[in-house]
């Protein structure tokens, strides 16, 4: 008798999947590996300007794989404000990115906002948005759940 051991990490990496195509389809681009960088450094970016209480919130939502590429790599601890402006924003995402363009790290941010969007509650979303300068919130033009 043969029995059925399914693998408990199949449906997070899934999920994770999901969430990397979905950025790539916004994108319109084939690459998986640039679906990952965009929301891996868009995710990166956003977290870092959240007061600590928002990071929690938005991390909670975010399905199991894709909450270890948000949280991958932060310090929590006290630190000095990162700058909230739009630029700064940029290029705290092209960091990440070897080799983007500044006209490609906001293309990337409207990606990874509409589908945060898409798969966040509204609630949060619009908690999330209330923390940021209106020039990023700004590349956040899909209203959630749509």
């Amino acid at each position: 008798m043969t029995s059925h051991d399914p693998d408990p990490l199949a449906e997070p990496v899934q999920k994770a999947h999901e969430w990397i195509g979905a950025v790539r389809d916004e994108l319109g681009v084939p690459d998986r590996r640039r679906g990952y960088q965009a929301l891996r450094s868009v995710l990166h970016a956003l977290r870092d300007r959240l007061p600590l209480d928002a990071t929690w919130h938005l991390g909670s939502q975010l399905p199991l794989v894709v909450r270890g590429i948000y949280y991958e790599g932060w310090d929590p601890s006290p630190r000095e404000p990162r700058p909230r402006g739009l630029g700064a924003f940029l290029d705290d995402v092209r960091a990440e990115v070897p080799g983007m363009l500044p006209s490609e790290a906001e293309i990337a941010a409207r990606a990874v906002f509409a589908v945060v969007g898409r798969y966040v509650s509204p609630g949060e979303v619009e908690d999330v948005q209330a923390t940021l300068t209106s020039a990023v919130r700004d590349l956040w033009t899909v209203s959630a759940h749509t």
